[in-house]
């Protein structure tokens, strides 16, 4: 989605230099007119019909810095306006996380608080509209007080990939998702190996989950 100069962004990097400017431009206005002109293209002739997937990853202002995110926060909330007002978001799902909590304070490896902390990332999931209201919604709402893992968030997009494919459906009694057998199906997928290493955020998570049953090691629980 946005291709940039690798080499010379990680050589910065290694010198512990933070990325600021890209062709006297700041390096997010660069990033933000890359989504944006991928998602225009993807929702314009002849590919309005076309599922995508795109992954942004940008760390440069937010890894060693607590500020400097300030300085985009006010072009990041016009892109996700722009996207709504243009219906962009209806039949999409937004989600924006990070990798892991604040570890640049020496509270964070010199106290539970600081340890917690660096061990919770951060993500927030906008549904598309189709989902707003169902029973879907009303367990994902349910599940965000509760002990969540990357793996479920996996399992939550391998769903998603399924609601995806029977949309014109999705809020109809008959759909195929909403039959006992789709439930079935998630609910042998989760056992293939480890079996409760992953439970999609769609569906609906116990009160008492342990990091045991959710096989994270102790030193991260």
């Amino acid at each position: 989605v946005a291709i940039w100069n690798w080499p010379s962004y990680k050589k910065l990097e290694m010198m512990h230099e933070p990325v600021y400017c890209y062709k006297n431009q700041p390096t997010y206005d660069k990033f933000f007119r890359d989504v944006k002109r991928f998602v225009e293209k993807m929702n314009s002739q002849p590919n309005t019909d076309t599922p995508y997937f795109s992954f942004n990853f940008m760390k440069y202002f937010t890894h060693d810095f607590l500020s400097v995110p300030e300085n985009y926060d006010i072009q990041f909330k016009n892109l996700i306006k722009y996207f709504e007002s243009m219906n962009y978001l209806d039949n999409t799902l937004l989600v924006v996380m990070s990798d892991h909590g604040s570890r640049q304070t020496k509270y964070a490896f010199h106290s539970k608080v600081g340890k917690m902390e660096r061990s919770l990332p951060f993500i927030s999931m906008r549904l598309p509209k189709r989902l707003l209201g169902t029973e879907f919604h009303k367990n994902a709402i349910a599940n965000k007080d509760k002990l969540l893992t990357g793996h479920d968030f996996y399992k939550t997009l391998k769903q998603f990939y399924y609601f995806n494919k029977n949309l014109d459906t999705l809020d109809k009694p008959e759909s195929p998702i909403n039959s006992e057998k789709c439930r079935q199906n998630f609910s042998q997928s989760k056992r293939m190996i480890r079996q409760f290493r992953g439970i999609s955020m769609f569906e609906k998570h116990t009160d008492n989950r342990t990091c045991t049953e959710a096989l994270i090691p102790m030193i991260f629980c």
